[in-house]
């Protein structure tokens, strides 16, 4: 059976099929090309398509196709995560055979598994070497092809293999302009400072950091998710309910920062994943709301505790500032 899909878990889109058709993993053939992974959005999902059409093609002893249109694909794929916290808050003195390619560590096993293919190649032609005296690398080649020697390595990345955790670190500033009588808002400036050790690709990190840090933006101010009460069905099943963020929610001053002399000496050439760790700080932008709302507030003499959930709408944002036309003078 071959599978032609688009996901990031090649293991599970394989023993799903399997297991659908009651065959062995090992005749399950996947083949993927390359794609982006979108923050986790092709990892697992697929799998409900590729087994009904693997299922169709066994039954029918023919090729099948699956394509979902745009509210299909969006009320059984896709969506944001429900999140939940639980914190501790202190205050001091003063106050497959393949490994899952998402969570950004997609380059990081690639790298690893070309060091390990670089060791497997090394050891492979020592003996040769040790025969020459300080020979060049062109000869040093000749004879290994005289002597029969594969000069091809492969290596594949596993979960048996034990890479060292490493933590990123970052910092942001976020200041937005919320406007009180509609609810909406603007996000006027971002400052963020981010860990990527010291990065391989400088350009390709700042445009990692900036992606995950919009993907943020959706999570906590735009990308709301609406169910009928009754049915439970997917209310918000198209772009025209469903927000994702669009070029008016980039800050219009955004800067980027990669920390400088941090280096990383549990990561490939010392270097740090910042596919999604920058995401985490995205939620900046909801704090700095937050406290715009507390600011309107006080000018309506309340000064209570209130409740803030992302993602938070401009309906939400009116309500809560507490507006009135008695704060108003003509």
């Amino acid at each position: 059976m071959d599978i032609f899909a688009a996901s990031q878990w090649i293991q599970q889109l394989q023993s799903a099929v399997a297991s659908c058709l009651g065959i062995p993993n090992n005749f399950v053939n996947v083949q993927v090309k390359r794609l982006g992974g979108g923050f986790g959005s092709k990892i697992a999902r697929s799998a409900h398509m590729v087994t009904a059409c693997a299922l169709a093609a066994n039954k029918t002893k023919r090729p099948v196709r699956m394509v979902l249109d745009l509210e299909t694909n969006m009320a059984t794929l896709g969506k944001r995560l429900p999140y939940m916290f639980s914190y501790d808050v202190g205050f001091d003195d003063s106050g497959a055979n393949t490994a899952l390619t998402g969570a950004a560590i997609t380059s990081e096993h690639i790298c690893y598994a070309a060091l390990k293919a670089c060791d497997i190649l090394s050891k492979r032609i020592e003996p040769i070497k040790q025969k020459l005296e300080n020979p060049t690398w062109e000869l040093l080649v000749a004879e290994c092809v005289k002597a029969g020697i594969d000069l091809t390595s492969y290596y594949n990345t596993t979960y048996s293999d034990q890479l060292k955790d490493y933590a990123v670190w970052g910092l942001t500033a976020c200041e937005v302009e919320v406007d009180c009588l509609t609810g909406e808002y603007k996000l006027i400036r971002v400052d963020l400072i981010n860990d990527a050790g010291q990065s391989l690709s400088p350009d390709v990190d700042i445009g990692q950091v900036e992606g995950a840090f919009i993907f943020g933006i959706g999570m906590w101010l735009t990308e709301k998710i609406q169910h009928d009460q009754e049915t439970g069905e997917l209310l918000t099943n198209c772009t025209w309910e469903y927000k994702p963020p669009a070029s008016k929610d980039i800050p219009e001053d955004f800067r980027v920062t990669l920390m400088r002399n941090a280096s990383n000496p549990n990561g490939v050439l010392r270097s740090k994943a910042t596919g999604e760790a920058p995401l985490c700080m995205s939620v900046s932008a909801l704090f700095a709301i937050k406290n715009a709302i507390i600011a309107a507030r006080l000018d309506a003499g309340n000064m209570e505790w209130f409740n803030l959930n992302g993602p938070v709408t401009p309906e939400d944002i009116q309500r809560l500032c507490l507006t009135s036309p008695g704060q108003f003078t003509i």
